[in-house]
């Protein structure tokens, strides 16, 4: 999985006004989210049947804005099948129908439109009373209300909120540690991003959690405490908002098994001066291997021979100065352990 950032095309639902409140309608833009707008008691049955609020987003061409992508927006009383007999649609910004908060009005017959303190300069009234504002940014979100005149002296009045989002940006997965030591460490993983929610995925799949791993409360933090070796592996954060998805580089975690106590054992410890020959096995689930003699490092001569894997080795023949005390040393790159000393006596005349 690359770093890989995902928006959603661009669409125009229409919702029905209902006296009950309604969930907000889901993004489909890459900026912008609408709510359907909601309708209040309606005093002509009939009327109520034919006329719904509705809010609708229409794509247009990309800008930037202090950061944020611009889109239109579209939202306001809509025609079903039965015709809606408006006659004045007013449009304010907030809960409140004051004069502060009045952006506009449209009159039907005769066509008319008046503008309001609220007004930005970016919205514009459709014939069918719906309002729409031109590259919308993050100060137009918040609530509207719509009050539609019908005929009879009736109205309804009507709201919606408007969520306006940023796209997320491509989020850094950062480690406390990327190579750690099996039940010894832990490590910590931190997705830094400016999304609303995160998710963990582990070698390209969903994490799922053990009783060792620990999320933050926002879940931007992912603790794994005490690290296993089937805890290595591939490590991303995946973060997201209504309108669109990123997901971080991946994080690449090395688990080392510690190296055990390693064991040395020869082939004879007590030998004869220039007629045997000893070889000396050093057991371990190390990687490196280092021999030691007498304390310090071992210096290999014409008659020491080791192994590719450095675990074994060769004197033949054997000579007087050969007798003391080896050790072997072995290590990865969290951990190393010496073997107990073993002791070579070397017979001569």
């Amino acid at each position: 999985m690359g770093r890989v950032c995902k928006s959603g095309p661009a669409c125009s639902p229409t919702h029905e006004g209902k006296s009950e409140t309604e969930e907000p309608a889901k993004a489909c833009g890459p900026s912008t989210q609408a709510s359907p707008a909601h309708r209040g008691k309606v005093e002509a049955r009939k009327l109520a049947e034919a006329c719904g609020l509705s809010t609708t987003s229409t794509h247009t061409a990309e800008g930037s804005m202090e950061g944020e992508q611009q889109r239109d927006v579209e939202a306001g009383p809509a025609t079903t099948e039965a015709q809606c007999e408006l006659s004045l649609t007013r449009w304010f910004r907030g809960e409140e129908v004051t004069y502060s908060s009045f952006i506009g009005s449209l009159a039907i017959i005769p066509q008319a439109h008046a503008k309001g303190p609220a007004d930005t300069g970016r919205e514009k009234f459709n014939r069918d009373g719906s309002l729409k504002i031109k590259k919308v940014t993050l100060k137009d979100a918040g609530y509207y209300t719509v009050v539609a005149f019908l005929p009879g002296k009736k109205k309804e009045i009507g709201f919606g909120r408007l969520n306006v989002y940023q796209p997320v940006r491509v989020p850094t997965l950062l480690a406390s540690n990327t190579e750690v030591t099996e039940n010894k460490d832990s490590v910590v993983l931190t997705c830094y991003t400016n999304a609303l929610s995160t998710q963990w995925f582990f070698n390209g799949m969903s994490l799922q959690l053990t009783d060792r791993m620990k999320l933050s409360s926002d879940s931007r933090t992912l603790t794994i405490d005490p690290v296993k070796m089937e805890d290595a592996g591939s490590y991303q954060c995946e973060v997201s908002n209504p309108i669109s998805t990123c997901e971080s580089a991946p994080v690449e975690l090395d688990v080392k098994e510690p190296v055990r106590k390693p064991t040395l054992l020869a082939s004879n410890t007590t030998v004869m001066e220039n007629e045997d020959t000893v070889v000396l096995t050093c057991y371990s689930n190390g990687l490196c291997t280092q021999w030691i003699f007498n304390g310090t490092s071992l210096w290999l001569t014409e008659r020491m021979q080791l192994s590719p894997d450095n675990r074994i080795l060769t004197i033949d023949p054997v000579r007087r100065e050969d007798a003391g005390n080896y050790q072997c040393k072995v290590s990865n790159p969290v951990s190393s352990y010496e073997s107990v000393p073993l002791k070579l006596d070397v017979i001569y005349e």
